[in-house]
């Protein structure tokens, strides 16, 4: 006998009230970044793009598919207001 393992997600929805942003409909505003081999450097997460944004409610939600790499996984959340961190290698 044979079966068909349907593909699956889990939903995480985080509420943006309190981030400051200022107009959440801009393209790529919102991304949900995903270190799927646990090491807390996200230079290789993979990226998700948000399923909705609910400007109403302040909630925006991904559906993250499911496979057997998020065990240990470590999860980011981003803006596009949001500055990245920089490393300088030197300064005077």
């Amino acid at each position: 006998r044979s079966s068909t393992i349907q593909p699956a997600s889990v939903t995480a929805a985080l509420n943006y009230s309190g981030l400051g942003i200022v107009d959440p409909s801009v393209p790529d505003a919102f991304k949900l970044l995903v270190d799927l081999d646990g090491d807390n450097d996200f230079s290789n997460a993979a990226i998700i793009d948000p399923t909705s944004v609910n400007t109403a409610t302040s909630v925006v939600t991904f559906d993250v598919p499911i496979t057997t790499a998020l065990n240990n996984a470590q999860v980011s959340f981003a803006t596009s207001l949001v500055a990245l961190p920089v490393k300088l290698k030197s300064f005077a």
